[in-house]
Order: structure tokens, then C-alpha cells, then sequence
């Protein structure tokens, strides 16, 4: 009789259990859909980051460059100046 009673639990007690770890499988499927999108998202913006440090890098050359060519030019200024000066 005892027996019956634990059994008879036990038979109500199992799709309940059931259900409750279907609906903690879903959450976690969620839950993992959810952060494998965010880190998708991530990504993009890392590449993106990434872009914009190399079109920095890349103007900064050329800064460097422009800036030696006016040092060059104004050093040329300077001769033709001295160089009419002395005609």
C-alpha cells in the first residue's frame, strides 16, 4: 500500500519534473541565442573598430609625410629667398 502511494507520486512527480527541464532547455536555448548574437554583434564592431584604427594610422602617415614636404619646401623658400637676396 505504501509502495503504491510512493509510485503513484512518483508517476505524478515525473512529467512535472519533465516539463520543468524542457522549460529550463528553452530558457537556455535562449539565453545561448541571445549571447551568440551579441557576440556576433561583437565581432562586427571590432572589425569596424579595427577599420577605423587602420584609416587612422594610414592618415597619420600621411600626415607625416605632408610634413616633411613642407619642411622641404620651406627650406627651398628659404634658399630662393637668400639666393635672390644675393643677386
Amino acid at each position: 500500500m505504501i509502495y503504491d502511494f510512493f509510485f503513484h507520486c512518483f508517476v505524478l512527480l515525473v512529467p512535472l519534473k519533465i516539463a520543468k527541464l524542457q522549460d529550463d532547455n528553452k530558457a537556455l536555448d535562449r539565453l545561448t541565442k541571445s549571447k551568440e548574437a551579441a557576440l556576433i554583434e561583437a565581432e562586427r564592431t571590432v572589425q569596424v573598430a579595427l577599420a577605423k584604427a587602420s584609416m587612422v594610422d594610414d592618415l597619420q602617415n600621411k600626415n607625416q609625410e605632408l610634413m616633411k614636404q613642407i619642411e622641404i619646401c620651406q627650406v627651398l623658400q628659404a634658399c630662393m629667398i637668400l639666393f635672390i637676396l644675393l643677386l
